[in-house]
């Protein structure tokens, strides 16, 4: 189990740096473009058109990776007053029980986006002329990313409560 432990922080390491050099990677083309194209239109009177598709796609990118990376920090809003009220062992079950239907989301969000993608595949942006199906592929990343942390949380909390159990039943 350490074993296994050690390899998923090991993976989800990488795969979190790779997102994060992305955000950045990502913010900067936003920023350089959209500042690009306010200087060429306050500026000269014009504009590149490619700017429009380029930032919406981009966008909802940033959104879907930053989305995998919060969530894994637990830096998403949470409302835990009524949690912390309950015993240990509820809340461990109440968090079993939270984080399976959590990831049977990301399994429908992971579906659909597949659904749509192949959908949309075929059809071209009129100025870039890549498939608009990008755009829904952002959310496979995203369903198996916060998958991937919920996975590794349902693994955790199964351990402690086994560990919980096998302590009681060593005392009596």
């Amino acid at each position: 189990m350490k074993l296994l432990y050690r390899f998923y922080h090991a993976l989800f390491y990488r795969i979190k740096k790779i997102m994060e050099v992305s955000l950045v990677l990502i913010m900067g083309i936003l920023a350089s473009i959209v500042f690009m194209n306010v200087v060429l239109r306050y500026g000269f009177n014009t504009n590149a058109t490619f700017v429009e598709e380029l930032s919406r796609f981009l966008f909802v990118w940033l959104t879907f990776i930053g989305a995998v990376i919060t969530f894994h920090e637990y830096s998403h809003v949470s409302v835990s007053f009524f949690i912390k009220k309950l015993s240990s062992k509820m809340q461990l079950i109440l968090s079993l029980i939270t984080n399976g239907m959590m990831l049977f989301c990301c399994y429908l969000i992971v579906f659909g986006s597949f659904l749509q993608a192949r959908l949309n595949w075929n059809n071209i942006t009129p100025i870039l002329e890549i498939p608009t199906g990008l755009v829904q592929v952002s959310g496979i990343v995203c369903g198996i990313g916060i998958g991937m942390v919920l996975i590794a949380r349902i693994a955790f909390t199964l351990k402690v409560l086994l560990s919980r159990l096998m302590h009681k039943e060593q005392e009596q």
